[in-house]
């Protein structure tokens, strides 16, 4: 019992003290570690241009899912089909070796999903016919 009197003595004591360095500023926390400075890193002042990863071989299925995704399909002012995209879509179905009628299967696919249309038939027409020469011409570019 005496032990633990003392125990108990000895406990309210260093509680104490570590209350009262709180309230007049201190802190009753361990002293923190030196920080060793980081290292920063060098300047590289003529760096290569980075290349590009060489084009993996893509599927039929992989391009329809770019068509379906892609951002820079259809040119509002023209209302064709963008130039840059057909070119992306022929270069890629050469990679993946399809064949033209696969090709011009991508091409109307993109024109489907994101054609934008007026609703006047004769002028709709024209745009149509304006786009089957686009994927015709594309589809003899690829060979």
């Amino acid at each position: 019992m005496k032990f633990f009197k003392n125990t108990l003595s000895i406990v309210l004591l260093f509680t104490i003290n570590s209350i009262s360095a709180r309230a007049v500023g201190g802190s009753a926390q361990a002293p923190k570690r030196a920080t060793q400075p980081q290292p920063i890193p060098a300047r590289i002042v003529n760096q290569p241009p980075v290349q590009q990863p060489a084009a993996q071989k893509q599927s039929f299925r992989d391009l329809v899912a770019y068509v379906k995704s892609a951002n820079n399909v259809w040119d509002d002012t023209h209302l064709m089909l963008r130039t840059d995209f057909i070119t992306t879509v022929v270069q890629k179905a050469r990679a993946a070796h399809l064949d033209d009628f696969q090709l011009e299967a991508l091409l109307q696919t993109a024109r489907d999903l994101h054609g934008k249309f007026s609703g006047n038939r004769t002028h709709d027409i024209h745009i149509l016919q304006d786009i089957n020469q686009q994927i015709a011409l594309a589809a003899t570019r690829q060979k």
